[in-house]
């Protein structure tokens, strides 16, 4: 019999984080081209963070593999790390019995100041991070998006914004005029029990959420958008969101192959100008 070799899409590892005094487990997924092809032995890359990485990071690398290689090249190749779970309310949740959760707090600073860092150190990267959540964990996405974070690029799957009495939505009244720019997917799946767009508590507060930042996105940059995914209930989601929402997000990554063979060479150079300057490169 032939000898198997398995087929590896990622590695899992494990940082002892002072913040939160306790040991975290990640999954880490290096592009193709990282590794072992000496054109692209300088190339930095963008990082993608996914929160429920042990549910999450399969799925995740796999989109991120396919938009990413080949002829289609929609979004950059991405190192992507999937952040594994010990306490999830703890950690994604903003307040806890009505008070405002200190610990959700501490759980960012260890993403920005220890996991970020390490990865920065250990691989190279561009400054260009995107974070990735869903349900509790795309509370705590948008809830970093309201922040001046080192994130510049949100992921929010099916968000329980009508979390504590829509807590979110209203704290982006008080702060919208301190959002810096930043892109922003929503997903909102359907509920069999609710069905439509805008129907049931959850809908109406993700609905709410997006208007507010309707009216705030030309003064304040935002790219934005709200996407419902009729077909997909709570639980099959996450697939179909990460295909349209890293599409969303890295959308003027590939430029328009109708318009190339018109397209000047200076008009070109800026392009990819800006596409650098986005990427942090």
């Amino acid at each position: 019999a032939q000898q198997a070799t398995p087929i590896q899409i990622g590695s899992v590892h494990s940082i002892y984080s002072e913040i939160l005094k306790e040991e975290r487990r990640y999954s880490l997924s290096l592009p193709s081209s990282y590794e072992g092809d000496p054109f692209y032995q300088d190339k930095a890359y963008p990082v993608l963070i996914v929160l429920d990485g042990e549910r999450l990071f399969q799925q995740t690398t796999t989109v991120v593999h396919a938009l990413s290689q080949g002829s289609i090249e929609r979004i950059p190749e991405m190192i992507v790390v999937g952040v594994h779970n010990t306490d999830r309310n703890r950690d994604m949740l903003p307040t806890l019995r009505g008070e405002v959760n200190a610990s959700e707090a501490a759980f960012l600073s260890f993403l920005e100041q220890e996991l970020l860092p390490n990865i920065r150190n250990t691989y190279r990267t561009l400054d260009c991070h995107v974070l990735v959540g869903h349900y509790y964990a795309g509370l705590f996405t948008v809830n970093t998006f309201l922040k001046n974070s080192q994130f510049q690029a949100f992921l929010a799957i099916d968000p329980s914004l009508h979390w504590d009495g829509a807590v979110i939505v209203n704290k982006l009244k008080d702060t919208s005029s301190a959002i810096r720019p930043a892109s922003l997917y929503l997903a909102q799946a359907n509920n069999p029990f609710n069905p439509g767009a805008t129907l049931g508590t959850k809908a109406q507060a993700v609905r709410a959420f997006h208007q507010i930042l309707d009216s705030l996105s030309i003064v304040a940059g935002i790219h934005h958008i709200l996407d419902f995914l009729g077909k997909e209930d709570h639980f099959s989601i996450p697939l179909s969101s990460l295909y349209e929402g890293l599409g969303f997000l890295f959308e003027d990554f590939q430029f328009p192959l109708d318009r190339l063979l018109t397209t000047s060479l200076e008009e070109l150079r800026a392009h990819y100008d800006a596409l650098g300057e986005k990427l942090g490169g």
